[in-house]
C-alpha cells in the first residue's frame, strides 16, 4: 500500500524514510520466543524484531506497550512514534 505523503517538507521526509525502511525485505526468524503468554501472536513481532535487528516496535497493542522494551528494542505507541518524528 502506498504511503501518503504529507504537506510539510518534513513531513515528507519522514514518510519517505518510512517507506524505505519499510521496503528493506522480509524477515523470516530463526528463534521462536515465548515472552507474551496472554496473546502468543505477539511473539511473532518480538521475534521478527529481534532477528530484523529493528531499531524500534510501533504497535498500538497493549501486551507490547507493556513490555516497553524487547532487549535493546524500544517499544513506543503509535501516537509517540510520530512525536519522535515530529509529527502531531
Amino acid at each position: 500500500m502506498p504511503i501518503s505523503l504529507g504537506r510539510t517538507s518534513a513531513s515528507r521526509r519522514c514518510y519517505r524514510r518510512i517507506a524505505e525502511v519499510a521496503g528493506a525485505g522480509v524477515v523470516i526468524p530463526r528463534t521462536v520466543l515465548n515472552i507474551v503468554a496472554a496473546d502468543p501472536d505477539d511473539n511473532r513481532i518480538l521475534e521478527c524484531a529481534a532477528e530484523g535487528a529493528a531499531d524500534i516496535i510501533v504497535s498500538n497493542d497493549h501486551h507490547l506497550l507493556d513490555l516497553k522494551t524487547h532487549g535493546s528494542i524500544p517499544i513506543v505507541a503509535g501516537v509517540d512514534f510520530r512525536r519522535i518524528l515530529g509529527m502531531k
